[in-house]
């Protein structure tokens, strides 16, 4: 009888002392969700592209692809813990020739290729600054939006600064909190954008409040099942661009605003995931290239804010201990003007334009009561998880011990 007591306080004791270390371990497994993400659709690109390593997707398939798609993961595998190991010469030199030998039309597509020749070491490319002095304001407010995310890095403009297109931005804010392309309606995907835009903005006063409203309108459009709609369908590039403005902003997806009959975006992205670690863009099991692009980017988003990192588009210094690359010289011929610049169906810019796969004929109005979004601390406090509860446990445990051994000691005297 007392040999088996003392089995049993034996036991509980070396149950309370690793149940701290256990619920460590749970959390970093649930804090890593998004790197297995990650690392199942690396996998799918890797083995579509016939590369053996990330390098070789980057000097093969990624190169080849410069400035006809391809740009989005480029800048998540920049913006990874390893995109310093990575050397995006190939790729960086590729984009720039297809840059001197197109006319891009459009100016959210010249911003798109100067923000991912920053991400690769070319901010020094002429295509860069003139990109900053032409396109900021030229396309309503996806022009705004990347424009943003380049004066973020530290970039000027002969026109515009961070206060200017930052208030922009706010002026064009709907009543109900949210953003949109046209309309007088948020939409959910544009709305996300502004706001990861507006992130590293947040310390002005007027800009925390009007990010507290995007993130209403957020919270009010989310489905029960955790998921997100816009243009009238449910689909998983909407719950992506979610998920990177809550990881830009700070905001832990477990927030009580995000989460609905218990399910969060994160298990509304999930929905979309097929067998082989690509997504689908609705709920059809079909593979679709821009929704695993985008989950690519939010999971990347989300691992830097798990790791208090700035957000996804203000970019590491990927060239640290490498020599400045020499700009590359532009042809002193005038390129002829060809229509592969524009986004094609296959590799589609990820705004929220609506296209023939998202769009409908009017948004329908939506004036819902959310709850009063918090402050900055308050978000940051929500971000940080169930860690807070990890050092009451080892307390607790390690309490435990003299008492676990008190008991023995008057069991052993018997």
């Amino acid at each position: 009888m007392i040999k088996n007591t003392k089995r049993t306080v034996t036991a509980i004791s070396l149950l309370l002392l690793l149940l701290p270390f256990l619920l460590l371990l749970s959390s970093y497994a649930d804090s890593f969700d998004a790197g297995r993400i990650f690392d199942a659709i690396l996998s799918f690109r890797l083995t579509g592209a016939g590369a053996a390593s990330v390098q070789e997707w980057i000097d093969g398939d990624l190169s080849a692809r410069a400035g006809s798609g391809g740009e989005w993961a480029v800048i998540a595998l920049a913006q990874t813990d390893e995109g310093k190991k990575y050397d995006f010469s190939a790729y960086r030199a590729s984009l720039v020739k297809y840059l001197n030998e197109n006319n891009v039309a459009s100016a959210s597509s010249r911003q798109k290729f100067a923000l991912t020749l920053c991400a690769v070491g070319g901010q020094s490319e002429p295509f860069v600054q003139k990109t900053m002095n032409d396109s900021i304001g030229e396309l309503g407010i996806m022009s705004y939006v990347f424009g943003l995310h380049l004066i973020n890095n530290g970039l000027t403009s002969e026109k515009h600064t961070a206060a200017s297109v930052t208030a922009q931005l706010l002026a064009l804010q709907h009543g109900d909190g949210g953003w949109s392309v046209m309309g007088d309606y948020g939409d959910v995907d544009v709305t996300a954008m502004v706001l990861s835009a507006l992130a590293p903005q947040m310390e002005r006063a007027e800009t925390e409040e009007a990010i507290g409203k995007g993130l209403s309108f957020l919270s009010a459009r989310q489905q029960d099942d955790g998921a997100y709609m816009s243009y009238g369908a449910k689909n998983c590039n909407s719950c992506a661009q979610v998920l990177t403005a809550l990881s830009d902003l700070g905001v832990d997806p477990n927030d009580a605003r995000f989460v609905k009959n218990g399910k969060t975006v994160t298990d509304g992205i999930m929905q979309f995931a097929l067998s082989d670690g690509s997504f689908a863009y609705k709920e059809d099991g079909v593979y679709n290239n821009m929704a695993t692009e985008q989950v690519f980017y939010a999971t990347v988003a989300a691992k830097r804010a798990a790791e208090g990192k700035s957000p996804l588009f203000v970019l590491d210094e990927v060239s640290a201990g490498q020599p400045e690359p020499t700009p590359t010289p532009t042809p002193e011929t005038t390129p002829a003007e060809t229509p592969t610049a524009l986004p094609t169906p296959e590799t589609p810019e990820p705004t929220a334009v609506p296209t023939p796969e998202t769009a409908e004929p009017t948004p329908v109005p939506q004036t819902p009561t959310v709850p009063s979004s918090p402050s900055k601390d308050t978000e940051k406090k929500n971000s940080s998880g169930g860690f807070y509860l990890i050092p009451f446990l080892v307390v607790l445990a390690f309490a435990a011990v003299p008492v676990v051994l008190q008991i023995r000691k008057r069991r052993n005297r018997r």
